[in-house]
């Protein structure tokens, strides 16, 4: 985070928050120095309205945690108007809100003295069955875990907390913090590699199932549009049901409204892909598959 000034300080007693370099990166650190009740390093920020679809990434080290029960974790909030998530991080594990109580997911998956990177991927579809998919490092450890705190709050409003009630000294650094309108799925496994520009680019897929795997190639163009045709945007995706999908330019975006953009672009993009896909024929001939792909094909008109 090389600015935080755009994050409202809203620290409690002795807490501070405040940037930092730490481990060759320009953070938000939070410290809540001497322990007492309520004591926490806490910033909040109102990014806008939220969908029924939102994603959270962010990347965090945990240099001193304490447990839930000691009021020594860190904690993160998102709020739209009739619903709010709410993840804690405890030296005895992540803990996802459900508006009654916090329940673990895993168990003791939070490290301290690492860098760890994490993604909730959530659905307020329906406010008081939300759910949220969680990923701690690229990895899928969590599905349609209960995140249903419905009720009334402030919409769009993000706050994260460094709490220190017992323990003094709790301290958490925050490298980035993400959020976009959705992550990019699928019931089907398909990944892509592609270089986007105003011009067409080749294109690889592949695509497998739970019986047969099949490989396709083609050198058949793709032509893709794009807001951004001053520069070529490399774009990695993997549509997967057990791994969240983020463009590499979204890791990179420097805002946030940059970062729901880029969200949308590979939501596009995920959509003439699996298109193609849709468009390849296997034929099974005395036990071997037999490749027929189509002319693959994506329009660079609008969906």
């Amino acid at each position: 985070m090389a600015d935080i000034s755009d994050w409202t300080d809203a620290d409690y007693h002795n807490g501070v928050s405040d940037q930092a370099a730490f481990d060759s990166k320009s953070c938000m650190r939070l410290d809540t120095n001497t322990a007492i009740g309520g004591n926490a390093a806490s910033r909040h920020r109102d990014v806008g309205t939220f969908g029924d679809n939102v994603a959270v990434e962010l990347e965090i080290y945990h240099d001193t945690i304490g447990t839930l029960l000691a009021n020594d974790y860190f904690r993160i909030r998102v709020q739209r108007d009739d619903v709010t998530f709410v993840a804690a991080f405890a030296s005895d594990g992540l803990y996802i809100f459900d508006g009654a109580a916090y329940n673990e997911v895993g168990t003791n998956i939070v490290k301290q003295d690492e860098w760890q990177k994490w993604v909730f991927d959530l659905n307020f579809t329906t406010p008081v069955s939300a759910t949220v998919d969680i990923y701690l490092n690229d990895a899928l450890i969590a599905s349609g875990f209960d995140c249903s705190w419905a009720g009334s709050f402030t919409d769009g409003n993000v706050d994260i907390q460094q709490y220190g009630g017992t323990t003094d000294d709790q301290l958490t650094y925050v490298n980035y913090i993400k959020i976009g309108d959705d992550c990019v799925s699928s019931s089907s496994s398909v990944s892509t590699s592609a270089s986007l520009s105003s011009s067409s680019e080749s294109t690889s897929v592949s695509s497998s199932s739970s019986s047969e795997s099949t490989s396709i190639s083609s050198s058949s163009s793709v032509s893709v549009s794009t807001s951004d045709s001053s520069e070529s945007v490399r774009l990695h995706l993997q549509v997967n049901p057990h791994r969240q999908v983020v463009p590499d330019r979204f890791r990179q975006a420097a805002s946030l409204h940059q970062a729901s953009l880029f969200y949308f672009q590979a939501a596009r993009l995920r959509k003439k892909i699996q298109a193609a896909v849709a468009g390849v024929q296997v034929e099974n001939r005395a036990g071997k598959n037999i490749i027929h792909p189509v002319s693959i094909k994506a329009s660079g008109a609008k969906d």
